[in-house]
Order: structure tokens, then C-alpha cells, then sequence
């Protein structure tokens, strides 16, 4: 294998691969990523078993072929280079060799036929829709989701797309649970879509779905998602991305969410988050528990730490029509608003053992829920 290849595009697939790359893997080879040089580009390969991304460049082949080397050195190594160009050669099975300018690098390998053979998936349905939409849904629903729960439904995100309303093509709803706090996002799909016979519901692990993300910073304007029984695709431009999916039926989120509320408040979420981070601080660190207390006087952010002392703050927000005192993770109320765009956000109570509805303003399609504590 011999070729050129832009430096910069090379640098953006390498940087792509990074977060799927498994660094402290019994299996070697998983540290690794595999490049397959053909007629007019070039291939890059990475797996951790669960993920894996594909990503194709053009590239001047002056011979095809194929090698498997560190993903984290190769990396590092274009990240230093300054030239525009980059020459990849193959010297044999086991090494690359780098040449940019005055500079060389030469990396010992692994076999390629030990890379993992990448899944071979067939869409059952594919849809299209705005980088921006995706990207956006994905940031408000991310943070919400568990990490290590042993339920693993809760350790990913739920994507599930329906026929939708008015004419919609779909509806497509993203939605993060770590069983103290949820978020859902959802959007109408006006085009790009093709035809939806009843419900497509999966699990797309947590990993999987920060990996997406971080692809959807840029790229072209448009990206599809591929629903199959075990694996969701994502695609924009010359990458791929396959995640094999989280087995099990995801909870039915929709019961928590309540219907209706008592009391409500709007609150500048600017001045709410400035007021909860300060309170915050003198909180108990393993439940970062606040007090929201709404009554005669307005509304007021509270705590106590036996071994720290305590902190009280008001907000000028008008008296409530109902009084009540309810506890929450201050970090998860925290979470919620960095997730929202819009300057007010409005918090909704039914009593004191009852879970808080958070949203923006004026605004549908993104609604939150914090479950209560005691304090």
C-alpha cells in the first residue's frame, strides 16, 4: 500500500476514531485500526466490538493494499505534522511507514487478518434529517442517560420514530433516563423520510450516541440514520458509524411525565442556574440536595451541611399560587437547564413526594422530569 492523502482530512477521520478505540482491551488488535488503500481512496476501520465507524477519504493510490497499526500513535503523530501532505506506504504486513516533509515515522503493526471482520448490517428503514436536529436532540437527551446501570435499557438512548401528525412524514423522539431524572426531545420530520409502517422503538447505547455526537460538530448539512433488529447506522458524508443496539424494552417513560400540575413558576434560567450553582456549594456532596420552597414570599433556593454550614437564596419571581417545599439533586436541575437555549424556562410542581416538570417557555418538542428527595 502506497498513497497521498490531504494531512487536515486525514486528521479529522484519525480524530473521528479516537473515542471508539479500546486502549485497555485484552484484545490488542482493538487498539488498533485497520486502513485499506483501493483505486481512488482510502479506507479507515475501528471497532471496539460494540461500535464501529468507517470512514473513506480520497486519496492519490500509487498501490492498493491494506495495514493495521495504533490508532492512538498514528493520531498523534498527523496531529504534529504541518505539511499539507502526507505520504502512507505499507513497507510490509506489519509496518507503516509516515513521510511528511523532513520528517519520517516508521509504526510496527498487527496482522490486519486479526482486525475484527466489521458488521454486515441491512437497513429495514433509513431516515434523513438535518445535522443541526440531530445534533441538537442528542445534546439535550445525552446527560440524562445512566452510565453503568445494571438495567441496561437505561444505559443508552431511546430512539423511537412514529407516523406523525399534519402531515409530517415523522416523528422522532429521543429520550434519556437514568431513573432520577429524564429528558425527551422531539422534532417532526417534514421530509427525508420513507415510508413508516407503525412504531420503529431502539436502544442505542450511551457510547455509541456521544461518539455521534461528536461527529455531528461538523459536516455536511444532512445525515441518515439506519434502523435494522440489531444495529442502528449512522452515515454523513464518507463516515459511518454502526452500533450494535441494547437488548430489552425500554421503560415506559411516558407515565412519569405528569399530565397535569398544580403550580407553576417561569424563572429567568440565567439567574435559576446562577442561584443554584452558589447554593449548591455548601450542599452534602453525595446528594447535592437543595430545597425549592414556593410560598408568600416568592420562591427560595435552600440547604444544610452539618459539617459545612448552610446557604438560602431568593429569586425575584412572583409568590406562587400554592405553597410547597420539594428537594432535588442540584447537579440534575443544573444539567437540565445548561441542556435548554431559550432565556425562561418554567417549573412545574403537583406536591411535595411528586415529580418536577421542567420546560422552555413558550417552547414544545423538549421536556425534562427530576424526581424529588427527601431533605
Amino acid at each position: 500500500m502506497k498513497c497521498t492523502i490531504s494531512r487536515d482530512e486525514l486528521l479529522r477521520a484519525l480524530q473521528r476514531l479516537q473515542g471508539v478505540v479500546e486502549r485497555k482491551s485484552t484484545m490488542p488488535i482493538l487498539s488498533h485500526m485497520l486502513l485499506e488503500a483501493g483505486r481512488d481512496e482510502i479506507v479507515f476501520f475501528a471497532t471496539d466490538l460494540e461500535i464501529a465507524i468507517r470512514s473513506v477519504l480520497p486519496a492519490e493510490i500509487e498501490s492498493p493494499g491494506g495495514v493495521s497499526v495504533s490508532a492512538k500513535k498514528l493520531y498523534e503523530i498527523i496531529r504534529e505534522l504541518s505539511d499539507a501532505s502526507v505520504l502512507l506506504e505499507a513497507r510490509d504486513a506489519h509496518h507503516l511507514q509516515i513521510r511528511a516533509g523532513s520528517a519520517t515515522f516508521s509504526l510496527v503493526g498487527l496482522p490486519k487478518e486479526d482486525f475484527p471482520s466489521l458488521p454486515i448490517t441491512s437497513d429495514e428503514w433509513t431516515l434523513t434529517l438535518p445535522r443541526t436536529v440531530l445534533a441538537d436532540m442528542v445534546r439535550k437527551t445525552l446527560f440524562s442517560a445512566a452510565e453503568n446501570d445494571p438495567r441496561q435499557v437505561l444505559n443508552g438512548i431511546l430512539v423511537h420514530a412514529s407516523p406523525g401528525a399534519e402531515g409530517a412524514a415523522v416523528s422522532l423522539f429521543l429520550v434519556g433516563t437514568d431513573g432520577h431524572r429524564l429528558a425527551e426531545s422531539s422534532r417532526a420530520c417534514e421530509s427525508g423520510a420513507a415510508p413508516l409502517n407503525g412504531e420503529r422503538k431502539i436502544v442505542v447505547p450511551r457510547k455509541a450516541m456521544a461518539e455521534i455526537r461528536k461527529i455531528l460538530d461538523d459536516g455536511p448539512e444532512e445525515v441518515t440514520l439506519g434502523f435494522s433488529r440489531n444495529h442502528l447506522s449512522f452515515r454523513q458524508d464518507g463516515t459511518t458509524l454502526t452500533a450494535r443496539l441494547i437488548e430489552g424494552a425500554y421503560p415506559h417513560y411516558q407515565q412519569v411525565i405528569p399530565a397535569s400540575t398544580s403550580v407553576s413558576i417561569d424563572c429567568d434560567r440565567i439567574l435559576l442556574q446562577a442561584a443554584m450553582r452558589r447554593v449548591s456549594i455548601l450542599a452534602r456532596e453525595k446528594t447535592n440536595a437543595v430545597r425549592i420552597s414556593l410560598g408568600s414570599a416568592g420562591v427560595t433556593l435552600s440547604t444544610d451541611n452539618p459539617d459545612l454550614g448552610e446557604a438560602t437564596e431568593s429569586l425575584p419571581i412572583p409568590p406562587p399560587s400554592q405553597e410547597v417545599t420539594i428537594g432535588f439533586n442540584a447537579r440534575y436541575i443544573l444539567d437540565i437547564l445548561a441542556a435548554i437555549d431559550q432565556d425562561t424556562v418554567r417549573l412545574s410542581f403537583i406536591d411535595a413526594l411528586s415529580p418536577c416538570l421542567i420546560t422552555p417557555s413558550g417552547v414544545s418538542g423538549y421536556q425534562c422530569v427530576v424526581m424529588p428527595m427527601r431533605v
